[in-house]
């Protein structure tokens, strides 16, 4: 179901879009530490495998690389997905506080 600006979701509770906002940072949060930790292992890889032979082609760097890569994809796909259940959140408390303003505009009349 839509809200009238078309906004998916906004017919869930705002208690349940709090919950899902919280978890959606608990995630991203994970996912930014888990690049954190991706780069510095990188990074000590390059360092301790400098004497790798030239003609490796399983470099580690080159794999935490596409790892990181992964994850801030992820990372930016849970960052859209926090993005929609804001407006969902903003549509549904609007949504409320319009509707005492209309009604407290009409028994003024």
């Amino acid at each position: 179901m839509e809200a009238c600006d078309g906004t998916a979701g906004a017919h869930l509770e705002l208690g349940v879009i709090y919950h899902l906002l919280m978890e959606l940072d608990s995630i991203e949060r994970t996912l930014r530490g888990q690049i954190d930790s991706i780069r510095a292992q990188s990074i000590k890889a390059k360092y301790v495998g400098s004497t790798r032979e030239a003609e490796s082609d399983d470099w580690p760097g080159d794999s935490f690389q596409k790892f990181v890569h992964e994850l801030e994809q992820a990372r930016h796909q849970v960052a859209s997905w926090h993005a929609s259940m804001r407006e969902a959140a903003n549509a549904s408390s609007r949504s409320r506080i319009r509707s005492l303003n209309i009604w407290t505009c009409l028994a003024s009349y």
